[in-house]
């Protein structure tokens, strides 16, 4: 199976995979808001938890933190025990990450002085794009050549494949799938989602169509300063309309330094 293949990349060891589950979260009160994951799995440990990252942007990471734990918590909905032997692992497979990176990073719960604290529960990150550039630079190990093809063409992975069996088969399923490949967001495309929901929102807040003008203007002209003064309007916007600073930030994708700087202003010219 891939998935099990890409498992055992990541983690070193073989995963049996049991089955696929329901990847929208319960609701555990009638107010909360539908989470869906990517993907989450039953394996022989335990439950793996994977998502697909277009960028590693700290809301991005934050949120699928919550979604993990989320997972946690509904699977210790029913029953009488703590399960301190069941393995709890999250995994993020990542474009976008910087050279700091390592090709896999492994998070735990621990101290300051790496002391474990918690041993069931593991987090991974794979960067992405180190992989691929690894992979095209010479380094054509099997476990690389794996995580590059997640940013390949079908066309590129069957240039590629030689003779690994993950690769036929990935070429195989995604030709008859998608002949274009896997398809992550690009970093313009993502910018372009978050900038594109925040006007929904500017408009269902009140927002005129003109005020908002200078946001999409900037955006297609790549002008920086037109893009971030598109944002700061959309952001006075939603504090006039009684936004929280912290839900902004969410909502916004930006540091909470510009919120409050955008409410200070106002406030001063109140």
């Amino acid at each position: 199976m891939l998935l099990e293949t890409l498992l055992k990349d990541i983690l070193k060891r073989n995963v049996e995979i049991i089955e696929y589950q329901n990847s929208e979260l319960a609701k555990i009160s009638v107010t909360e808001r539908t989470k869906i994951i990517d993907l989450l799995v039953k394996a022989k440990e335990g439950l793996i938890h994977i998502e697909l990252n277009s960028s590693p942007s700290k809301i991005t990471i934050f949120r699928n933190f919550v979604y993990f734990s989320g997972v946690i918590l509904l699977d210790h909905q029913v029953g009488e025990e703590y399960k301190l032997n069941k393995e709890y692992i999250s995994i993020n497979l990542t474009m976008g990450l910087g050279k700091k990176y390592n090709l896999i990073e492994e998070y735990k719960i621990q101290s300051s002085e790496q002391k474990e604290r918690i041993s069931n529960i593991k987090m991974y990150e794979v960067n992405i794009n180190k992989a691929k550039k690894l992979y095209y630079t010479g380094d054509k190990s099997e476990d690389v050549r794996h995580f590059a093809a997640l940013d390949m063409t079908v066309n590129e992975i069957e240039e590629n494949k030689g003779d690994d069996k993950f690769m036929e088969s990935l070429a195989e399923r995604l030709g008859r799938l998608n002949p274009g490949g896997i398809s992550f967001l690009t970093p313009e495309e993502d910018d372009r989602m978050i900038l594109n929901t925040m006007k929904k929102v500017a408009r269902e807040n009140g927002l005129k169509a003109g005020r908002i003008e200078g946001l999409e203007q900037g955006r297609k002209e790549g002008r920086k300063e037109g893009q971030n003064d598109g944002i700061k309007l959309i952001i006075r916007n939603m504090l006039q309309n009684g936004m929280e600073i912290k839900e902004i930030v969410k909502l916004a994708n930006v540091d909470i330094d510009i919120v409050e700087k955008v409410a200070q202003e106002l406030k001063h010219n109140c």
